[in-house]
This record gives C-alpha cells, sequence and structure tokens, in this order.
C-alpha cells in the first residue's frame, strides 16, 4: 500500500480502521451472548475485508481530489459524501445476507451465529 499511494501515511490511516471495526464485533459478540468460535473468526476476517475496502475507496478518492487542487478538509468532506453510497450499498448487503444466520435458531445454530454477529 506504500507503493500504491507512494507515501507511508496512507496506509495507517486505512489500517487504524481495523481495530475500531474488531472492538465493534467483540461488543457484538458480547450483546448476543456468543462465544468466539472458528466462525466467529471467520465472519471477523470479512469485517475485516469490508472495512479496509471501505477505507481504501475513502482514502483513494481523497487523494484524487487532493491531486486537483482541493483543500485537504473539503477533499476529505466530498469524498465522504461521494463515497457514502457505495459503502452502505456494500455494508448493507452484507448486513441482509447475514441475517438468517444471525438468527437462526435451527439444530446447530449456535455454531454459526457468531459468524453473522
Amino acid at each position: 500500500m506504500v507503493a500504491l499511494y507512494d507515501s507511508f501515511v496512507y496506509p495507517f490511516v486505512v489500517l487504524f480502521s481495523i481495530p475500531v471495526a474488531a472492538i465493534g464485533a467483540f461488543f457484538a459478540l458480547n450483546l448476543s451472548l456468543s462465544n468466539l468460535s472458528l466462525f466467529a473468526i471467520l465472519g471477523l476476517i470479512m469485517l475485516m475485508g469490508l472495512v479496509v475496502k471501505n477505507a481504501i475507496l475513502i482514502v483513494d478518492f481523497t487523494n484524487q481530489l487532493k491531486a486537483e487542487g482541493k483543500h485537504f478538509k473539503e477533499a476529505l468532506i466530498i469524498a465522504g459524501k461521494g463515497r457514502m453510497r457505495p459503502i452502505l450499498m456494500t455494508t448493507l448487503s452484507m448486513v441482509v445476507g447475514m441475517l438468517p444466520i444471525a438468527m437462526a435458531t435451527g439444530t446447530a445454530a449456535e455454531w454459526k451465529n457468531g459468524l453473522a454477529w
């Protein structure tokens, strides 16, 4: 990512979104009274991929706007507004896709509930 952005700062901006997502995931597991199982770890990996993809979208678009001559604060606001729709679409599609797994109560459903939570 350093070679992609030609900077050592921007990869850290992307990577700092991971701990925030991990805290949220562990909080959701705690609220749902689920254990940290293999499926929960797989869900955590999926969440990390989604969060990093969203961060890359915003950082890349902000860098494009800064290259066009916009001030960094203005570029951040425009990038946040411009990339909100694709970020919400991918996040909501994953959330809606995981709802049946999270709400399942059948045989051995507790194994896979952590994946969705």
